[in-house]
């Protein structure tokens, strides 16, 4: 291969991508479904959680330490969404997931990062 040859293939690799390995973290293997385990990396101290309450004309975000704060924006006819930030603290979480009763499968999907975002509707 001549140096003119190499030279350009240098150059196109350096505006290219390097294309990185990531290895999918999961859980151990054996372990129930269901079975609560965050396989991701920690990368904030505690679990933040946002209540974002808004309709047509009013937004209001609301930083809460507890869950059961969010109850009275819950209860009202203007639209919330609650996020949570922070997915290696699984006792928070626990709190988070008991209050709006969630099945224990719908638990391991929150904390599995591989798992790909989905909607699954239930009957509430």
């Amino acid at each position: 291969m001549s140096a003119k040859i190499r030279k350009s293939i240098g150059k196109i690799k350096g505006l290219l991508p390097t294309p990185t390995i990531r290895k999918a973290q999961r859980k151990p293997p054996g372990q129930a479904p269901g079975t609560v385990l965050h396989t991701g990396t920690q990368k904030l101290d505690k679990v933040l959680i946002t209540v974002h309450d808004f309709t047509e004309t009013h937004f209001e975000s609301i930083p809460i330490t507890e869950i059961e704060k969010s109850a009275p924006y819950l209860s009202d006819s203007s639209k919330t969404w609650i996020q949570v930030r922070g997915l290696h603290d699984i006792d928070t979480l626990k709190k988070v997931w008991d209050f709006f009763d969630l099945h224990p499968l719908i638990q391991e999907d929150i904390v599995s990062i591989s798992q790909r975002p989905k909607v699954e509707p239930t009957e509430k």
